[in-house]
């Protein structure tokens, strides 16, 4: 066999692997960028009111949040099931009373923030590293594979084979037995 048909595919899953990372970061990269950027607005120049928490939603172990009712001070915006981004509540938590947040102005807008409290850092930070991460290890992927695919050559351009690997070892076996006193005769 040459070394190309031994090595197509490693290289098929390498580049799986790169394209898969690659893809990973980009998608949730740019989820939670979007998530960031949409909390910074809020936070910056949103549209202040009170938040009135109904109920505590989310999964029995992951994420839970506080939804209910958010009404502007001015009362020109009501948006109703919303969620509040940034507090994580205990499981069996009683709801509390109303809190000053604020919401981003957007009628469909489906979470409002805590006023006081900087929501956007943790997305935009993972953001940034997600985009910033997964290119550069998709390259050195691609690195570590030239290089041992440049190794695998050198190795079979040598003439080592597989046949005086085992008898490298059949060799350290036996040294190891006599070093040490063992027979297995």
């Amino acid at each position: 066999m040459t070394s190309t048909r031994r090595t197509w595919p490693t290289t098929l899953g390498v580049w799986c692997g790169v394209s898969l990372l690659l893809l990973l970061g980009l998608t949730v990269g740019g989820g939670l960028l979007v998530n960031g950027i949409d909390a910074y607005r809020a936070i910056e120049g949103g549209v202040p009111g009170v938040f009135a928490a109904e109920r505590m939603d989310g999964g029995g172990r992951g994420d839970r949040w506080w939804v209910g009712d958010f009404t502007s001070d001015d009362g020109s915006v009501r948006l109703e099931d919303v969620r509040l981004a940034g507090v994580e509540p205990d499981a069996g938590a009683r709801p509390p009373s109303p809190l000053s947040a604020v919401a981003s102005g957007d009628a469909d807008a489906d979470r409002v923030y805590p006023t006081g409290s900087r929501p956007w850092l943790k997305p935009l930070i993972g953001a940034v590293l997600l985009l910033l991460f997964c290119p550069i290890g998709s390259v050195l992927l691609v690195r570590n594979f030239r290089t041992w695919r440049r190794r695998q050559a050198a190795v079979q351009a040598s003439g080592v084979g597989e046949k005086s690997d085992s008898r490298r070892c059949a060799r350290s076996a036996c040294r190891w037995r006599h070093a040490s006193g063992r027979s297995d005769r």
